[in-house]
C-alpha cells in the first residue's frame, strides 16, 4: 500500500525521475530493522490511520516518528555505519509523513519538526553538505554521493556571471536533479542554485530600511532580471514530453456559490507524469519570486511613481504563472483526470485526492 500510494515508477528515466523511484529495492536491502524501513511503516501507519479514522495507527506512527528521529541523528554522525543516499532518502520520507499528518490546527508544529530534520541534516556531524559539492543521486543505486560520476556541463549562456551566484555551490550540484542532465533542460539547475542566492541576498537588503544604497538595490534589480530572461526562455528548451497540454476547461459559473476544491476557473493541463509537473510548478514559483524582487527594488529605487509600462509587463508574467499553477492543480489532486474533466462543467462532485 506504502509504495502504490507514494511512489511514482518512472517507465523513462532520461526524461523523469518519478518519486522515490526504486525505494522498493532499496528497501528490500536495507532490512525490516532499518531506519528506512521503519521510515516507510510511520507513513505507511499515519496514511492507513487516516483512511480509516483509527487512532491507534496514529499513535503507533507518532511513537515511531520520535524515536525515529533520535535514532537518525545518532547514525547519520556515526561514519560506520551510515549510507548517504539511503540516510537522504530517509531524511525525505520524515519529512513527507511531517507533511500528511499537518492540519490545519498543526502548521507550527509542522514547522519546527521540518526544522528539526533541517538542523539534523546541516549539523557539524551531519556527513552532507547540501550546499556545496553535492552530486548528482540515484535512488535506485544507493551508493555515496562521492562515489557518482557526473558529467560537469558549463552554466548556460544565457545567464550572465553575477555575483548573485554561490561561489561555494559546485557545478555538480543538482537542485532538482533533473534526468537530462546533458541536454539544455538541465540549465533549470544553473538557474536555481543562483535563485537560492539571490533570494538571501535580496532578504538581507530589502529588509534593510537604512543602511541599503540606491547603487545596491540597482545590482539586485538587474541580477534578478537576468534571471527573468533566464526563467522566460528556458519553457522553450524543455523536451517536447515535458510541455503541458491542454485537456478541458472549467468554466466559472454564474452563481455566487464558491466552487469546489480543484474547480477554479481554468485550462486544465494534463502532464507527462507528476515529477513534471512538480518540476513545472517549481520554476513558476522561481519565476514569481524574481518578479517580487524585481518589483521591490523598482519601488524602492522609485517611490510610488507611476510606471504603466513596467507595472504591465509585471502583472503579465505574475497572471502567467499564477494561471499556470492553477491549471496543473486538477492534474496534481485527481487519480482520474479524464474522469475529473468530464465532471467540470458542473463543478462536483469532489475531487479524490490521487
Amino acid at each position: 500500500m506504502f509504495f502504490d500510494d507514494y511512489c511514482i515508477f518512472s517507465s523513462n528515466r532520461n526524461l523523469s525521475r518519478g518519486y522515490l523511484h526504486g525505494l522498493r529495492a532499496m528497501v528490500s536491502k536495507a532490512g525490516p530493522k532499518s531506519e528506512l524501513v521503519q521510515a516507510c511503516t510511520l507513513i505507511a501507519l499515519a496514511n492507513l490511520g487516516s483512511k480509516l479514522g483509527n487512532s491507534m495507527h496514529k499513535h503507533r506512527a507518532e511513537s515511531l516518528y520520535s524515536s525515529l528521529l533520535r535514532s537518525f541523528r545518532l547514525s547519520i554522525s556515526n561514519q560506520a555505519v551510515f549510507t548517504t543516499v539511503e540516510s537522504l532518502i530517509t531524511a525525505t520520507l520524515l519529512g513527507l509523513y511531517e507533511i500528511i499528518t499537518s492540519t490545519g490546527t498543526s502548521f507550527r508544529a509542522h514547522a519546527a519538526h521540518a526544522q528539526g530534520i533541517s538542523a539534523i541534516l546541516i549539523s557539524k556531524f551531519s556527513p552532507f553538505d547540501l550546499l556545496c559539492d553535492g552530486a548528482l543521486f540515484r535512488v535506485a543505486n544507493p551508493t555515496p554521493l562521492e562515489d557518482l560520476e557526473v558529467e560537469i556541463s558549463e552554466p548556460p549562456s544565457s545567464l550572465p556571471h553575477s555575483s548573485a551566484v554561490v561561489n561555494k555551490v559546485s557545478q555538480k550540484f543538482s537542485v532538482l536533479c533533473t534526468p537530462l542532465f546533458n541536454q539544455s533542460s538541465s540549465a533549470i539547475d544553473f538557474f536555481y542554485a543562483t535563485t537560492v542566492s539571490l533570494v538571501r541576498k535580496a532578504k538581507d537588503l530589502l529588509e534593510n530600511e537604512a543602511e541599503v544604497t540606491v547603487d545596491q538595490l540597482c545590482q539586485l534589480k538587474s541580477e534578478a532580471e537576468q534571471l527573468r530572461e533566464a526563467y522566460d526562455t528556458w519553457p522553450a528548451t524543455v523536451p517536447q514530453e515535458w510541455i503541458p497540454k491542454p485537456v478541458g476547461h472549467i468554466t466559472p459559473k454564474t452563481e455566487d456559490t464558491m466552487p469546489q476544491v480543484g474547480y477554479w476557473p481554468t485550462t486544465i493541463l494534463s502532464y507527462y507524469d507528476l515529477y513534471v509537473a512538480s518540476l513545472w510548478n517549481n520554476y513558476r514559483k522561481a519565476a514569481l519570486l524574481m518578479l517580487s524582487i524585481i518589483s521591490r527594488c523598482h519601488y524602492r529605487i522609485n517611490g510610488h511613481l507611476s510606471d504603466q509600462i513596467f507595472e504591465d509587463s509585471i502583472q503579465k508574467d505574475i497572471l502567467k504563472q499564477r494561471e499556470g499553477i492553477i491549471s496543473s492543480i486538477p492534474y496534481l489532486l485527481t487519480a482520474d483526470l479524464p474522469t475529473l474533466v468530464e465532471n467540470a462543467a458542473r463543478g462536483s462532485p469532489p475531487i479524490v485526492p490521487g
